[in-house]
This record gives C-alpha cells, sequence and structure tokens, in this order.
C-alpha cells in the first residue's frame, strides 16, 4: 500500500526571521496582516518543508535554512497547496492543516489526491450538527450517551469531512452533507484507526486518531498507509 508521509510541528518548532522562506512565499506572507493568520501560515509552511525535506533525506535534524528557502509552498486559486522544489514541481501531493499552536501536514507520492485536517475537541451544539451531517452521521454521533465522548466524535466526524474536501480540491464551498464519514470505531488511542469518506462517485479512504485534545484526520486516493516522519 502507498505511503502517506505526516509530520507534526509546533509554533515554537518555526525560525524566527524570514530568511528559511522563499521569495515567492515572502510575497505571499506578506499579504497577510492579522497576527494569527500569519503564525498559522507561518507554522503551516514550517511543517510542509520540514516535512518534505525528511521525506526526500530521511534526515531528521533541523534543516538549514538555505535548503528550506528551495523549497516553496504556494497555493492555487482555489486554495489548493502545492510545493515547488528548485523551482519545479516537487512531485508530492500534500496537504496542510492548522489549529491552535500546532501544524500538520501529509505528503503522499502523485498521482493522487491527498487531504488532512486536525481539529481541537469543543463542544459543538446540535444546531452545527443538524446544520452540516448527514442523517447517516447524526445518527451515528446520537447513539452516543456520554457528552465528552460525543463531542469527541462530532469533532472526528467533521474533520474527516474536512480533509475530504480538500482532497477533493473544494473545500467548504461544497455541500458538507454531499460526503458521509465511516468512522472505525469511537475514540481511539493514539494511533491511527481507518476511516471512509464516501464522495459523489468515489469512497475516499484514510485514518484519523486523537493526539491529547485534538483529532487528526487524513483521508486519500489511492488508500495509503500513514508514516510519521
Amino acid at each position: 500500500m502507498t505511503e502517506i508521509y505526516w509530520l507534526l510541528q509546533h509554533l515554537a518548532d518555526v525560525p524566527e526571521g524570514d530568511d528559511w522562506l522563499s521569495p515567492a512565499e515572502r510575497e505571499a506572507g506578506g499579504r497577510f496582516w492579522a497576527p494569527k493568520r500569519v503564525r498559522d501560515w507561518r507554522v503551516g509552511r514550517w511543517t510542509a518543508k520540514r516535512a518534505l525535506l525528511r521525506a526526500g533525506t530521511g534526515r531528521t535534524d533541523v534543516p538549514d535554512p538555505g535548503s528550506c528557502a528551495a523549497i516553496s509552498i504556494l497555493a492555487t486559486d482555489a486554495g489548493v497547496p502545492y510545493a515547488l522544489e528548485g523551482g519545479h514541481d516537487s512531485r508530492w501531493a500534500i496537504s496542510l492543516s492548522h489549529s491552535g499552536e500546532r501544524g500538520l501536514c501529509v505528503l503522499m507520492r502523485l498521482p493522487a489526491i491527498i487531504g488532512c485536517d486536525i481539529e481541537t475537541v469543543g463542544r459543538r451544539g446540535e444546531e452545527f450538527v443538524v446544520d452540516w451531517f448527514t442523517d447517516a452521521e447524526r445518527a451515528f454521533v446520537d447513539s452516543i450517551g456520554i457528552p465528552e465522548e460525543r463531542s469527541r466524535l462530532v469533532t472526528a466526524v467533521w474533520s474527516a469531512k474536512e480533509s475530504a474536501l480538500k482532497a477533493l480540491g473544494v473545500g467548504l464551498r461544497m455541500d458538507t452533507r454531499e460526503v458521509e464519514v465511516e468512522l472505525a470505531g469511537l475514540w481511539p488511542l493514539e494511533e491511527w484507526s481507518p476511516v471512509v469518506v464516501r464522495a459523489p462517485g468515489r469512497a475516499l479512504h484514510g485514518w484519523w486518531r486523537r493526539s491529547g485534545d485534538q483529532v487528526l484526520t487524513i483521508v486519500a486516493d489511492p488508500a495509503g498507509t500513514p508514516v510519521a516522519l
């Protein structure tokens, strides 16, 4: 089965200054003014660059600024990220997410589509579930009698939807009820459990897990096995 590489990084891991950013990234990042948006953007780029370098070289030490600046993490007009290495297509499918002060990046060799999401568990009311979930998903989360457990699973279902919509390249421009999430099991330990997301005309296979008070999800086509970087 194809490997899906994944990496988590924290805001504290991100170097100060901009010498690790490519000229194109500095131009793109300069368009943001809100401090939180800037922090999120930077942690996403740093996580992606470290993931690409680890996947390509196998090295886990902190890369030098020059190696990082040779990589550009850019986005299409639709917001889909892609990576250039030395000005050329990296040949990786890539997805990014962030929550709190953590960034998640997943990589898969092309041809493939992939999406990831990281969400902090929080209470989402019944109106949220009614508005965004399918009937089957609502029945699943409503079958959970423990409020804390239900909140975790609502977060997991929502995260898997986000991952699927990223993989499809549509984001929230698509009705979230057009994709339906099937989780394997309930709240897992800190290890990956399978998930299937059924989209129009295709099924996306992936994984979900907890990491502290957060949920991580990955979906892809073709299916793959998660490998930590």
